[in-house]
């Protein structure tokens, strides 16, 4: 039996809403404590199958107005980036990915950061690999910024759902950078919980 406090585990049931979009079709789970998960894929089944890999004993739930609408504002935040946008979360995962989660959540819009600098940000600069893995298993597309971490030379490299969607969204969020980085805020509403 797994222990209550035991965030990677799938949740109990998950509501989900897809919506095609200019990245390609996006996906939106959430449970009654804030997202779960966002992906983007090349089409529905795409993006359903991933979430029955990530989550194979959630049960889905049909998608209510609430589920529709923060898709519809995650969509909106995809074309037009700005830092107003921040559900609440509900992110599953080991201590270590939940560390690494949380900083992603601290880059600002418009800027990024290279793997290696991450880890050392974290206080693990010999970790880097260990940190662009857990980077890899992130299950939250665009809220949580996994986009914006970079190579060591500011190449793009590695993103699950796409090197061009990577692009694609560094480039809209550089475009509307805001002009005092001072005034990105953290994310307020995140229940983040390890065993």
């Amino acid at each position: 039996m797994t222990h209550p406090k035991d965030r990677t585990v799938s949740p109990p049931s998950l509501e989900v809403a897809t919506q095609v979009s200019s990245l390609g079709t996006m996906l939106l789970a959430h449970t009654r404590a804030g997202v779960a998960c966002a992906l983007l894929g090349d089409d529905e089944l795409a993006v359903r199958t991933e979430l029955s890999e990530r989550f194979p004993a959630a049960r889905f739930e049909p998608a209510s107005s609430d589920s529709l609408g923060l898709l519809r504002r995650l969509i909106e935040h995809c074309e037009a980036p700005r830092s107003s946008f921040r559900p609440p979360l509900d992110l599953r995962g080991t201590a270590f990915q939940l560390r690494v989660w949380r900083a992603l959540l601290q880059i600002p819009i418009g800027r990024t950061i290279t793997y290696s600098d991450l880890a050392a940000s974290l206080g693990i600069p010999s970790s880097t690999r260990a940190v662009a893995h857990a980077i890899a298993q992130n299950p939250i597309a665009v809220i949580v910024p996994c986009h914006r971490v970079v190579g060591k030379s500011g190449e793009l490299t590695g993103y699950r759902w796409g090197l061009e969607r990577k692009a694609e969204l560094l480039r809209r969020e550089a475009s509307t950078r805001p002009a005092h980085p001072a005034s990105h805020r953290p994310h307020p509403e995140v229940l983040f919980l390890a065993s």
